[in-house]
């Protein structure tokens, strides 16, 4: 399955928004943003991570 997640910055944190589901989680660093979108995506659909393929894009 293939979702989008955009992405922007909150202060120190990066605020990760999964459109398609209607739900956003935070992220501490940039390199946390795809990992915590999968395993929102993943807890929301009750499926497994590995499953989740996410397309990322940064706003500026």
């Amino acid at each position: 399955m293939k979702y989008q997640a955009t992405v922007e910055r909150d202060d120190r944190w990066w605020l990760v928004q999964v459109p398609a589901l209607g739900y956003s989680t935070q992220a501490e660093s940039r390199e946390d943003v795809e990992p915590m979108a999968r395993d929102l995506i993943a807890t929301v659909l009750d499926i497994d991570p590995e499953d989740i393929d996410v397309d990322v894009s940064y706003k500026p």
